[in-house]
């Protein structure tokens, strides 16, 4: 396992540097075991500057291979873990 920052590090920018702004210290140092338990757990996305349906569309983004690259082909994320974050 890595830590939440390993794997937010692997984000495009801008969504490395907010996610990481948005989470604080002992959230980064705590271990993942992917991409997407990394993005779920760095930080509440819906009390993020940048709001929940802008995480959304990063989720939906990574989904549809947008940053095709070889590290986030096993890094999907699926919908329905996804409601937890939904009201």
């Amino acid at each position: 396992m890595k830590t939440i920052r390993f794997y937010l590090n692997q984000l495009p920018e801008p969504y490395r540097s907010q996610a990481i702004a948005n989470s604080d210290e002992s959230e980064l140092n705590a271990l993942a075991t992917d991409l997407k338990y990394a993005i779920y757990n760095a930080f509440l996305w819906r009390e993020s500057n940048e709001g929940l349906e802008y995480w959304i569309n990063l989720k939906n983004d990574l989904q549809a291979d947008q940053f095709a690259d070889d590290h986030y082909e096993e890094q999907r994320f699926d919908a329905e873990n996804l409601s937890q974050f939904e009201d």
